[in-house]
């Protein structure tokens, strides 16, 4: 009797368990509609390099980013936030509270691949965009850069300044302003633009001397975002996990706008495999017990 009992308890606590499952998938899965919808039917993955940039070969690297740009299965953007530290600079109101102990400001910027503007509906208020040369660094490290509206009562096209990025001193030339409110908007990695300093992810040549600045630069590069489809889901994520694991340039982290794509990274299962699986647990097992009785009456 105390053995059929704790049988009993067993089958009610796992009979809860797959129900909860079902309840959580399904409330998971009408989240992830809203962020689709939010979205436009995208999803977006994030990368970031882990691994100690200095120990990786940046050519290592550069292959790496040309794998994630050479699928048709999704849109790899260089996107990374990483400030700038300047002196002496003529600054914005809402900047004066940033100066470090050194007496440094630090300057928050943006650093974008050739298609973000674009792809991401950013508009200039005046000025031009970058252009293909401006994603090379010159040996007289001149970077060009566009400033969010808020530097416009500041800085002006034509100016430019001296400021440190990554350890290394470079002098940026104002190309344009933005539009106010511009921004780069996904649900996982939202980008308010009008108080920064947007600069072109530049590449290096052989000409240029490689610094451990440069080789940081190198790994934000591919620490990017990954834009796929939501109808190209599954072979997107499959290709895109496969080169994070075959790569040798270092580890990445991710994750992902959708519960559905976190949980197949993590369980090789989404959100409609686990709430299946669930569901045959329950049905299978109360329709075994239930046959099992009507055969012993």
């Amino acid at each position: 009797m105390a053995r059929k009992i704790i049988k009993i308890i067993i089958w009610v606590i796992i009979n809860c368990i797959c129900l909860l499952g079902m309840f959580v998938c399904g409330f998971l899965y009408r989240m992830d509609k809203k962020v689709l919808l939010k979205d436009n039917g995208y999803i977006y993955f994030a990368l970031q390099h882990e691994s100690n940039p200095f120990a990786d070969e940046m050519q290592q690297i550069e292959d790496f980013k040309n794998e994630l740009e050479g699928t048709g299965l999704f849109q790899y953007y260089e996107i990374y936030g990483q400030p700038l530290y300047a002196s002496g600079i003529c600054l914005p109101e809402y900047e004066s509270d940033q100066k470090m102990e050194d007496g440094m400001y630090s300057l928050a910027a943006v650093q974008i691949g050739a298609s973000v503007l674009a792809d991401f509906n950013v508009v200039l208020q005046e000025g031009r965009s970058f252009d293909a040369a401006d994603y090379v660094l010159g040996q007289d490290k001149r970077i060009p850069v566009i400033i969010g509206a808020d530097w416009s009562g500041t800085l002006k096209i034509g100016d430019s300044f001296e400021a440190e990025y990554l350890y290394d001193i470079y002098q940026f030339d104002v190309v344009s302003i933005l539009a106010p409110e511009s921004m780069i908007y996904m649900t996982n990695r939202t980008y308010l633009l009008d108080q920064d300093i947007i600069m072109p992810s530049f590449e290096v040549t052989d000409k240029n001397l490689i610094t451990d600045g440069i080789k940081i630069h190198y790994a934000n590069k591919v620490s990017g975002i990954v834009k796929v489809q939501e109808e190209d889901q599954r072979n997107a994520q499959r290709y895109l996990l496969s080169c994070i694991e075959n790569t040798p340039s270092g580890t990445y982290s991710w994750y992902a706008t959708t519960y559905d794509c976190i949980l197949k990274g993590m369980l090789h299962l989404g959100l409609k495999e686990i709430f299946v699986f669930c569901f045959v647990i329950i049905a299978v097992g109360n329709g075994f017990i239930i046959v099992k009785r009507i055969v012993h009456k």
